[in-house]
Order: structure tokens, then sequence, then C-alpha cells
């Protein structure tokens, strides 16, 4: 039998009224979010019922720009209801995985934390965050951690950053919103498909690294108790024991990066053949399918789909799937199909808190406009491809080829030309180009000067 490992989401895992649905299927549901307004009127907090439950229930877009305190607590309130209701059918897992803001659900499915104590952490995250983190965005991309990476290099914010490492095709980069726009568009000039995450702040950035003092100081005095289920942080990249600090290993993850991607990868090459996603919708169900292709996957509680069937459904799928078994009343995944982006996942890499006060980005060295002449082009691009490179100008022939000849490889061509694109300000005009058709700085030359006389 395959160990079964729960999935609790992070952000995106949200639609309307998903608890109301939830509640039909779970009555624990009302009580964990009665739970979640007692501790938010200790706090002082406004109620989250109201825009959760009834006919005034919210969007997830309409809740990420009016309410993004409410989302952050409905994604936790969700992920622990969907655990009671998975439970209370038999379906016990061997561990779960925490992925960004769901590391907290995870440590109270785990034992670690009460529900009320888990709503009092939740609060306090989402009240650190509003009150010292910088503003900002989060965007997934169809690239893997690498090209992000060289993409977020290529825009020169210091406050932007490669987020999660979501799947070996996806990944997750975050900062301030003109920042993560310019990011959008170098990624559709490399023909990457990209969409918004949606959530209301700039999670795993060093933007929220004033946030992490206060949010560590504030949930210092919850007290954990010790791990009944094993238990996977994304934002460390490793399995937590109760030797770690619950209340480091949270403040943190606000700036550090995720890993999904090798989190998944660690869970499953130690026997985690099921996968269960314990929240709204199946984004990490489909993207767990993309990471290790041969699992049984499940998601207890979807769009549009009867939560009494989903979550029964997944409880059978623990029990009695094998990999590469679909749960009914879940959607599978072909192996070559895209998944949706994960909202919230990476290389595993210690983030560096920096104030959320920092310089603004750094602008172009350029005062005046680039040329837009072929050879002054040439001459401009050959300059910037040597000084980035550290070869000699005279070996950057016009017509040499880039990888063949001068031994550029691919991600480093990607880095050059998203600089090329953010310096000469069109690669929101120009989407679906294919790196292998500027492979000299010639081809590279006459598509700046064309683009320009567009």
């Amino acid at each position: 039998m395959d160990r079964v490992a729960f999935v609790c989401p992070g952000q995106g895992a949200y639609f309307r009224r998903a608890a109301e649905v939830l509640w039909d299927a779970v009555p624990a549901t009302i009580e964990v979010f009665a739970e979640i307004d007692r501790v938010a009127a200790e706090l002082g907090e406004a109620p989250v019922r109201p825009v959760l439950f009834g006919t005034a229930a919210s969007s997830i877009d309409e809740l990420a720009e009016q309410s993004p305190e409410s989302l952050q607590l409905a994604l936790y309130g969700l992920a622990v209801a969907a655990f009671h209701g998975l439970r209370e059918r038999g379906a016990v897992p061997w561990a779960v995985i925490g992925h960004s803001i769901g590391e907290i659900p995870a440590l109270v499915c785990a034992g670690a934390y009460t529900v009320a104590e888990g709503a009092e952490i939740s609060w306090r995250r989402v009240r650190a965050v509003r009150r010292h983190a910088g503003a900002g965005t989060m965007l997934a991309i169809g690239a893997d951690a690498e090209v992000a990476a060289a993409l977020v290099r290529a825009v020169d914010d210091p406050l932007a950053a490669l987020a999660v490492r979501s799947a070996p095709r996806q990944s997750v980069v975050s900062g301030p919103h003109a920042t993560v726009t310019t990011i959008g568009e170098l990624a559709d000039w490399l023909g990457r498909w990209n969409r918004p995450v949606a959530s209301p702040f700039a999670f795993h950035s060093p933007l929220m690294a004033a946030a992490v003092e206060p949010f560590r100081s504030d949930i210092e005095h919850i007290r954990q108790k010790p791990l009944r289920t094993e238990v996977y942080s994304t934002t460390l990249g490793r399995r937590l024991t109760d030797d770690d600090r619950f209340a480091d290993v949270l403040a943190s993850g606000l700036v550090r990066r995720c890993d999904l991607l090798g989190v998944v990868r660690e869970a499953h090459a130690r026997g985690a053949g099921v996968f269960v996603e314990c929240g709204a919708r199946d984004i990490l169900a489909r993207t767990v399918r993309e990471i290790v292709p041969d699992v049984a996957t499940a998601a207890c509680l979807v769009e549009n789909a009867d939560a009494e069937t989903s979550l029964t459904a997944a409880a059978r799928t623990v029990r009695h799937s094998g990999p590469g078994t679909a749960a009914s009343g879940t959607t599978p995944i072909e192996r070559n199909d895209r998944p949706e982006p994960a909202a919230d996942a990476p290389e595993r890499q210690d983030a560096q808190p920096t104030s959320a006060t920092a310089a603004a980005p750094a602008a172009d060295a350029a005062s005046e406009p680039p040329p837009t002449d072929r050879a002054s082009v040439l001459a401009d691009v050959r300059a910037m491809y040597a000084t980035v490179l550290e070869y000699p100008e005279e070996v950057l022939e016009e017509d040499a080829d880039l990888d063949a000849d001068l031994g550029v490889d691919s991600l480093k061509q990607t880095d050059l030309l998203a600089r090329v694109a953010k310096k000469y300000g069109f690669a929101h005009r120009s989407t679906g180009l294919r790196m292998s058709d500027y492979p000299t700085l010639g081809r590279i030359a006459d598509l700046v000067a064309e683009t320009g006389r567009g």
C-alpha cells in the first residue's frame, strides 16, 4: 500500500462560496470558521463569515482586492475543515505537506497547534504583512526555475524574487507590481505563458522582510506540541521535526522561496504514492501529477462539484488507490497536459531578509532613449553581451552562433534576450518569439531595429 500525503495549498485555493459548499458535507466547517471569528474578535479584527457564506460571499478576486485578510483566513479554514472531512471518512495521512500559508493548517492537522491557535497564527501573519510589508503581487510562469530566475535578474530589481519552484516547467515570481508586470511582458516575449496569482501580497520576496520579526514575536508565545504526523515544509524544502521552532519556520517563510517540486519528489522517494489536496480547488493535485506522473491524486473540494462526492472519492483513493489511479469525482491530468499554475512553487534557497523600505527598483542605466538604427543597435547589443559574458567585443561577431560558436547556453541567452527587450522597451509588443530564431547578434539587432521601426 502506498503512503498517503495530504497537501495543504497556498494562494489561489479558493472559489466563491467554497466554505458553504464544504459545510454541506462537513458540519465542522462552520465550527472552524466560528473559531476563526472568535479569535478575530479577540484581536480586534473583522469577522470573515459574512464575506464567505451566503449570497454575499465574495469571489477570490473580490477578496484579494477588498478583504485580503478574509482571503488568507479562508485558505486556512478550508484546509482545516477539509482535513476534518477526510478524517471523518477514514482517510488518514502518513504525512502532510504545507505549501506557503498551507504550512499553518498542516501543523494544525499534525497536532502541533489547536484550531484556535492556528487561527491566531493566521491572523497575526496577515496583520504583520498588512502593517509592515511592501505592496506587490505574484505571477505564475510556464518556465523552470532557472529561466524564471533569469527573468527576475533581467529586471534588476532587488525587491523581486523567484518565489516558488512549482514543477519542472512551472514557477512563480514575486515583487513590486510594476516589476512583475515587466517580467510578464518579458515572459510573453519569450513565448512563455504567464498569469497572475490571486494573491493580495508579494509573498516569498524581499518585500516581506519587514514583516518577519513582528510576526515571529507575535506568535512566539504560542506553545508548539509534538507532531503526531510527519509534516513537510515547502519554505524549508524538507521534513520538519520537533526540534524545529515552528514560529521561526513560519515567520522566515514569508521571505523564503518555496520548493514544492523538491518536497513532492522527496515525499515520493520515501514511498508517497497518493497525494490529496486538502483545501479548495485542485491546483496542487494537478501540479503534483506534473512533478511525479506515476502517482494517484485527488481533490476534496472542487468548484461546480458536490463536496460529499469529492470527499468520498478522495477518501476512497486514500484507502484503495494505487499509483497512476485517479479518484472518481476529480479531474485526471494527462502527462502532456499543462497544469494550472500553482498559486502560491524552486531550488532550495534561503531568502535573505531585505527591508521593505529598501531602495526602489534601479532605473535603467541609460538616461537617453536607446538607438534604433541597426548599426547602432548592433554595437550596443554587442557591448551589452560582452559585459555580461565577459568576452572581448571582437569575438562577438555579427554572424557567430551564440551556442555553437561562442558556447552561450540557452539559459544565459534567455537572460540576455530579456535584458535587450527591457532596454529597448518592446517586450509587450512581441509575443511568441522563439529564442532559436535569434541565434546571432545580427539577428537580434534585426529584431530590435525592425521592432523600433514598427
